[in-house]
């Protein structure tokens, strides 16, 4: 079920990206005007365009994008329990999803804009924010619940003594 979830959530983003480079290459749409936009960006670099100006940055990035997906795949097949199958499907779906667009495009497509005051917080995309949820969930209940960690790593907990 985790393996569907992931294709599914993959596939949302894909299609998102697709219809924002359909659709948004004309100009910003005002879904909230001050707060909310749909504005086509792109990102080749990582998070803030870090290392965009580094032609092996792409590069770079791709594999730890691939090597880190292949990590939260690995432990997504050993972990026990909903928690910790969330926290690892929505990072595997959202890493997958801009590795995608790294190979395919050598950047990733970016869609949402958020805006707060004179503040505009970078333009991201579903991808990132399936992974930003899936961290803060991760460290929510690696703080929260003892049993998680365990629960992750496919184990049982040490006995109560």
């Amino acid at each position: 079920m985790a393996t569907v979830t992931v294709l599914i959530l993959l596939a949302l983003d894909m299609f998102s990206k697709t219809m924002a480079e359909r659709y948004l290459a004309d100009g910003i749409i005002q879904i909230i005007p001050g707060f909310f936009n749909l504005e086509l960006a792109y990102n080749s670099g990582a998070a803030w365009n870090l290392l965009a100006e580094y032609s092996w940055g792409t590069t770079l990035l791709a594999i730890v994008s691939l090597a880190i997906s292949a990590v939260v795949l690995y432990y997504l097949q050993l972990c026990r329990g909903f928690k910790s199958k969330l926290v690892l499907v929505l990072i595997a779906a959202g890493g997958i999803g801009n590795l995608i667009d790294r190979v395919r495009l050598g950047r990733v497509t970016d869609f949402l804009s958020l805006i707060f005051g004179s503040y505009r917080f970078p333009v991201f995309n579903l991808a990132d924010m399936f992974v930003t949820v899936g961290v803060i969930l991760g460290i929510i209940f690696l703080l929260s619940d003892r049993e998680f960690s365990y629960e992750l790593a496919g184990r049982c907990p040490p006995e109560k003594g």
